[in-house]
């Protein structure tokens, strides 16, 4: 037998390095090894226990500073499956919750149309737009008759957060003293998002405040205040910056609290923080994690005590990630992202359906999003471990620098005013805007690549059977939505952070008066707050606009743009090159009509004109190039080609082939889509 087994000896750092050197052959390591992210932080292929903070600032699970989890153990069952629904009629709302309730939901939340977020009834042109009408007490009872109390239930009112819930609580009645959820007011997400509010900022923040003491008091298992990042994250920002945000936000909230008379406990108890998790698993897993951190050390330093400071932490799979094109992928996208939502240890998560980008999600897709958390909790049995990421040497390096930067971007927005001033005057949606950018270079470089859309793109994909009922809305009239029952207009007491406007709206509610109603009485005589709003884009939308062009192109004259590929020499030659340009092309809806080779230029151009395309893309090998290139352009472009490129590109000879008649070239690192755009222009497709 052998004997005891010895274990290996330590290796060094620098025994590694030296290894590594030698496999590189003097090639950097920081070019060839260490990767950056677009916020800026640095990516090493390889940590150990010297990279870990001292001391460790993750601490345990249940302990503060709860980097590791607001408990030491998950509860039973795990996180809450929290869907999200924005059906226009509140009747199918609640047929689509009662449906994932039956899969093993245990909390949804209704996103208000785009009426009822700024705060008006029904009109034509908003009621049932992105979102649910909801008009009246009796539109909020349809959403809670003959629910569980154990069912949580949360909101997106966008400005209208009071109104909103005046009458979901009017609904409620007695109930509201048990029910569970949150109303996620959040002003300066929804100024940000919609562009404007139905009162001032500094009347929201009152009112903010007067819901927060309310639910305090009546509602003790509601949360009034929201923070949230998704309209920051739908417009590009970093990871860094969505923390940032999120930390200034939630000190903007709690000095309108504190300032109203709450107390920090009370206070910072009615916070639930919404995050969007992106397609980077363990920057997503680092980000909430980081967060629990960063809200335990503001509320904390605000004065609430240890348990007051847990974040409650609902987590959603990315807008911006989702595409339209190839939408099966998206499955495997909100797994992921799910994934790291619940290993990081969210309280809730909501998973978006697989064709969340082509409109009102199908009763398949819905199914699939929410059992995609039911494998997950039940099957793959995430649940059973506390923070399984926790003790990483990567997760836990990559944690404390995400926190470090937000929390250093943070002290920068707070320099410069807070969110109420950076988001008036402009300069965060600027900043923003030039994250955006960066991000889109990335991915116009193929750097971030996009399954299914800007990488194996299929120009033949069967898209969804979409079977999704679309029913107007029915138009509901209020004689004058202003003035509420009655010949006089409603009179409401102004927000004073005691509960006493909440009060008052809410017993109007119960006596009919509407959202728009409550609303105008809530307003006073300030201007509405307007900044304009963020853009709202999905990483794949450059591609996917090519690919519709392509679409309309075919069905104008029955076939997609067309380049032939002029491949040189015998297979193994023209492979590699031919294998890279036809899903360079097929990003942009070109088809490449692909061959076996030509020994000749001649040959070659013969078979161009032959094949009826456009243009013509040259493959093969960088000798291959020296020799015939000059001869074939001048060839193709005598025969008709309207566009030759080559797959390929050399510095030395790139005059001399654009002086043959060589438009382009694709290679690794060019912008894809201007290229692929300018192949449209030329190819007469229309945008």
């Amino acid at each position: 037998m052998a004997g005891p087994m010895t274990p290996f000896p330590p290796l060094p750092r620098t025994d590694w390095l030296k290894a590594v050197e030698a496999t590189l052959k003097g090639a950097p390591f920081e070019k060839r090894l260490v990767s950056r992210l677009v916020e800026g932080i640095d990516l090493e292929p390889l940590y150990t226990e010297e990279d870990l903070p001292s001391p460790d600032p993750a601490g345990f699970a249940g302990r503060p500073p709860y980097t590791r989890g607001t408990a030491p153990t998950l509860p039973e069952g795990g996180w809450e499956i929290r869907q999200e629904y924005a059906d226009g009629d509140v009747a199918d709302v609640r047929r689509a919750v009662d449906a994932d309730l039956a899969l093993g939901a245990r909390g949804f939340l209704v996103r208000l149309d785009a009426a009822g977020r700024a705060g008006r009834d029904w009109t034509p042109d908003l009621s049932g737009r992105d979102g649910a009408s909801v008009v009246d007490v009796s539109d909020a009872r349809v959403l809670l008759e003959g629910l569980d109390p154990e069912v949580a239930i949360a909101m997106d009112a966008g400005g209208a957060t009071l109104p909103m819930a005046a009458l979901l609580l009017a609904a409620a009645g007695d109930r509201s003293a048990r029910m569970r959820g949150a109303l996620h007011a959040d002003p300066i997400a929804a100024l940000a998002q919609d562009g404007s509010l139905p009162f001032s900022l500094d009347r929201s923040l009152a009112a903010l405040a007067d819901l927060a003491a309310w639910c305090a008091a009546r509602a003790p298992g509601v949360r009034a205040v929201g923070v949230s990042t998704v309209p920051w994250h739908r417009a590009g920002a970093t990871v860094v910056d969505e923390l940032a945000i999120a930390c200034a936000t939630s000190v903007g909230y709690l000095r309108a609290l504190l300032g109203a008379g709450l107390d920090p406990d009370t206070a910072a108890r009615q916070f639930a923080f919404t995050f969007p998790v992106g397609r980077d698993l363990f920057l997503g897993i680092a980000a909430l994690r980081a967060a629990r951190r960063l809200w335990h050390r503001i509320a904390t330093a605000s004065g609430a005590g240890d348990d007051a400071a847990r974040m409650v932490l609902h987590a959603r799979t990315s807008p911006w990630t989702t595409t339209a094109r190839d939408p099966w992928v998206n499955g495997l996208r909100a797994t992921t992202e799910a994934f790291a939502a619940a290993t990081a240890g969210a309280d809730s998560i909501y998973t978006g359906p697989f064709d969340e980008a082509l409109g009102p999600p199908d009763p398949l897709a819905r199914r699939v999003a929410c059992n995609t958390q039911v494998v997950l909790r039940e099957e793959v049995h995430l649940p059973a471990v506390t923070d399984p990421a926790g003790g990483s040497y990567y997760v836990e390096t990559l944690t404390a620098r995400v926190a470090e930067a937000a929390w250093a971007r943070f002290q920068a927005l707070e320099a410069r005013g807070g969110m109420p001033a950076v988001l008036l005057d402009g300069t965060l949606a600027a900043e923003v805007a030039e994250a955006a950018e960066r991000r889109r270079r990335a991915l116009a470089t193929r750097a971030e690549a996009i399954t299914g859309v800007s990488e194996y793109a299929l120009l033949d994909e069967a898209m969804p059977d979409r079977r999704v009922a679309s029913r107007p809305m029915a138009a509901r009239p209020v004689a004058n939505a202003a003035a509420g029952p009655g010949p006089k207009a409603l009179a409401l007491p102004p927000p004073d952070g005691r509960g006493t406007a909440t009060a008052a709206a809410v017993a109007a509610a119960g006596r009919g008066s509407t959202l728009g109603a409550l609303t105008a009485a809530l307003a006073g005589d300030d201007p509405p707050a307007r900044v304009p709003p963020l853009p709202a884009w999905r990483a794949s939308e450059p591609y996917e606009a090519l690919r519709d062009a392509s679409d309309r192109h075919l069905a104008a004259t029955g076939a997609r743009p067309r380049l032939f590929l002029a491949n040189l020499g015998p297979i193994l030659d023209h492979k590699a090159r031919a294998g890279f340009a036809v899903p360079f092309l097929a990003a942009g809806g070109i088809e490449a009509i692909e061959n076996d080779g030509f020994a000749t230029p001649q040959a070659a151009a013969e078979a161009f004109a032959a094949s009826g395309a456009a243009g013509a893309v040259v493959c093969g090998t960088d000798a291959a190039y020296l020799e015939v290139v000059p001869v074939l352009a001048p060839l193709l472009k005598a025969r008709g080609a309207l566009l030759v490129a080559v797959a390929g590109r050399s510095r030395d000879a790139e005059a001399a082939w654009r002086a043959a008649g060589v438009d382009a070239f694709l290679f690794l690192g060019c912008d894809v889509v201007e290229t692929l755009a300018s192949f449209h222009r030329i190819l007469g497709v229309r945008p």
